[in-house]
């Protein structure tokens, strides 16, 4: 009886159904790196059992390859979600970017329908813009306030239309 015992608890269950070529690489590798020294009689029990015992490990788990795998599994976090985020973002800043004019641009619009003085004023506020900020770019843009409302008046009295700016 003792002896029925003892070779029921010696005995280990085996996955027959399951043979090295059924695994992946990595599986395969971590069971050949256990059972390497294992001497020859003994190595079809070690194979069996590591395999078993892959089996039993990942039966309710997945196997992500790193943390940030798990993270967005399990949720943790909520790494999808500011990735998501942070695309959107970018495309967003992108857009505005491509349409965002700056004062290096050369002053644009149809100049046609505009009176003269508007395109030298345009370029002098670009050239007043690329001083550095301060008193030096605050003096030259009232200068160029200045001239700019004396051009408009002067346009007003020849077309003959009088206002008076204060």
């Amino acid at each position: 009886m003792t002896s029925f015992l003892i070779a029921a608890l010696l005995a280990v269950p085996t996955s027959q159904n399951v043979t090295l070529d059924d695994l992946t690489s990595r599986e395969r590798a971590a069971v050949e790196r256990v059972c390497k020294n294992v001497d020859s009689d003994n190595k079809e029990r070690c194979i069996s059992r590591q395999i078993t015992n892959l089996r039993r490990t990942q039966t309710n788990r997945s196997t992500p390859i790193n943390a940030n795998d798990v993270r967005s599994e399990m949720g943790i976090g909520k790494t999808d979600f500011r990735n998501r985020i942070r695309q959107i973002r970018l495309q967003e800043a992108l857009a505005r970017a491509a349409s965002r004019r700056t004062f290096r641009q050369d002053p644009a619009g149809d100049t046609d329908l505009l009176p003269d003085y508007v395109t030298d004023v345009r370029k002098e506020r670009l050239r007043c813009m690329l001083l550095p900020p301060g008193r030096q770019r605050s003096m030259c843009l009232d200068k160029m306030g200045n001239k700019a409302r004396d051009q408009m008046q002067e346009t007003l009295r020849t077309r003959g239309t009088t206002t008076t700016v204060q």
